[in-house]
């Protein structure tokens, strides 16, 4: 399979991932779709290293020091000629027809920029993952007051529980202020409107900025 063929290209950073690298890539190659897959390591010790062949359907980069993962993950992105990109975490493994759906969405709502799926922790599917919060204002003086009150505490955590409520039991798309890079299908004509991630950032909010 080559990228004229592929419709989604799948960027991926792993850093020392090799424990969690091989379910990911095997959870790709269940979605039955055409997909090439962009392995960027950001110097990952050499025990730790991507062990797989990319063959004709992606490619391996392999960086000789970490370079953070915004511009790690804009590698990634550079190197797609595909129509669809999905950025994934190497520690994040997908469900049977989780790609298919997400496509599917956004070829029925050509207005939305980028999808998400529900995370769960646990490969039992009993913890699921909050929403990636903006660092507003208040929840920067929530947490600093939370850090030395219990009670404070357990107020914020209701508080995030019940914002994360409307989208963990949701039985359709929720549209929300900002999404987690640990697993967005896009468009490419999408990303090139927008553009990369700012490098500036060297780890988290990288997202939410873009």
């Amino acid at each position: 399979m080559t990228a004229v063929t592929a419709e989604v290209s799948a960027a991926l950073v792993p850093h020392n991932s090799v424990r969690y690298l091989p379910a990911c890539l095997s959870s790709l190659q269940q979605q039955r779709r055409n997909l090439r897959i962009i392995v960027v390591d950001n110097a990952s010790r050499s025990e730790e290293q991507p062990r797989f062949s990319p063959g004709d359907d992606g490619e391996i980069i392999r960086n000789s020091w970490n370079r953070g993962f915004a511009p790690a993950v804009n590698q990634g992105l550079a190197r797609v000629r595909t129509p669809y990109v999905l950025v994934l975490n190497p520690d994040v493994r997908l469900l049977p027809e989780a790609l298919s759906r997400m496509l599917s969405f956004l070829s029925h709502t050509p207005n939305v920029a980028a999808v998400s799926p529900r995370f769960w922790w646990d490969t039992e599917r009993t913890v699921l993952l909050p929403l990636t919060g903006e660092p507003t204002l208040t929840r920067v003086v929530l947490r600093a007051f939370a850090a030395n009150s219990a009670l404070v505490q357990q107020m914020v955590d209701r508080w995030l529980i019940r914002q994360a409520r409307r989208w963990w039991f949701a039985q359709h798309a929720v549209a929300v202020r900002a999404i987690s890079y640990g697993c967005v299908l896009l468009p490419s004509a999408a990303l090139a409107r927008i553009g990369p991630l700012d490098a500036r950032f060297p780890f988290y909010y990288e997202e939410v900025e873009w």
